[in-house]
């Protein structure tokens, strides 16, 4: 609710209570309930202020630590010497080039240009990511680099 809608909402209870104004009684009463609308309507307006606040300050990209960003790389060379295994080539030859297709899956991805630019809330799900990550090109890619070692041995 804007505050124009609330100095709305104020006028209009105030044009309702009117016609009961004019019997002497009420008055004292009406005039302590129009102070407690006015006050309420005043706390609601700053009610909406705080959440505003708080919604902008939530809403904030927060990123991922350098601790962090240390994991992901980690399992970035774990995935990576598990896939080199799994293809039977050897890490040391291949792995720089696997390492640079998850990298750039995950960077793809989440729209990012480095790993410390990997929002928080999303750590986990790039992990899950790089645990799983699996390139049928690359694999390709590596099954023709294990025949042409194999052929000039």
């Amino acid at each position: 609710m804007t505050g124009k809608e609330v100095t709305t909402a104020i006028v209009g209870a105030q044009k309702a209570l009117s016609p009961v104004r004019n019997d002497s009684g009420m008055e004292t009463s009406l005039a302590k309930m129009e102070q407690i609308i006015e006050q309420a309507a005043s706390l609601v307006i700053l009610l909406e202020g705080r959440l505003r606040d708080a919604e902008a300050v939530f809403n904030q990209q927060v990123y991922i630590s350098g601790r962090d960003a240390k994991s992901l790389t980690r399992a970035v060379q774990c995935r990576a010497r598990a896939i080199c295994d799994d293809a039977g080539v050897d890490y040391h030859q291949a792995g720089e080039i696997v390492r640079k297709a998850i990298y750039r899956a995950i960077r793809d991805e989440y729209g990012i240009e480095t790993l410390y630019d990997m929002p928080q809330i999303k750590y986990f799900e790039a992990l899950d990511s790089i645990r799983g990550f699996k390139s049928f090109t690359l694999l390709k890619r590596l099954r023709a680099m294990r025949s042409e070692g194999n052929n000039s041995g």
